[in-house]
């Protein structure tokens, strides 16, 4: 695409103003917010702190992590981190393990007990969406939301 075609639709009037962005923003700082009122009620029950919650999703989804990549992806200190991996460790929601190719390297895996509080966590999440979720949305409706979502998550 040459610039000057690409500088053309950035200043398409199809793009959303400045205030519509806004708007944008606010809606979705309101659902996380509202959100995670509900995910950290649910934790409490479960006596789990929503810093822990973190490292066990990172480690979940990620796969076994050094504590300095937990460091790196929650911008937490390194202590934090170590109380949050023992904490974890000392429920059996993670385990450490030597790394093969380097024994002085940990890593930090969820344990089966781990992935399934993740996964009952993730139900517990959906269950909330789907009992809040307005009738007058359709299946369709939320295919486009989940569309316009995906493209901003992959364009930041």
């Amino acid at each position: 695409m040459s610039p000057n075609v690409d500088q053309q639709e950035r200043t398409s009037t199809n793009l959303p103003q400045t205030q519509e962005i806004a708007r944008f923003e606010a809606l979705t700082r309101a659902l996380y917010t509202r959100m995670r009122s509900e995910m950290i009620r649910d934790l409490n029950a479960r006596r789990l702190s929503y810093s822990a919650m973190l490292v066990l999703s990172f480690v979940n989804r990620q796969g076994p992590a050094t504590m300095g990549e937990i460091q790196r992806e929650l911008g937490l200190a390194r202590s934090t981190v170590t109380g949050l991996v023992d904490t974890l460790h000392g429920r059996d929601l993670v385990e450490r393990q030597q790394d093969p190719d380097d024994r002085r390297v940990i890593r930090v895996q969820p344990t089966p007990q781990g992935v399934e509080e993740i996964n009952a966590l993730r139900a517990k999440r959906v269950q909330y969406l789907k009992s809040a979720w307005p009738s007058s949305l359709s299946a369709a409706d939320l295919e486009s939301c989940n569309a316009v979502l995906e493209l901003l998550v992959d364009a930041l």
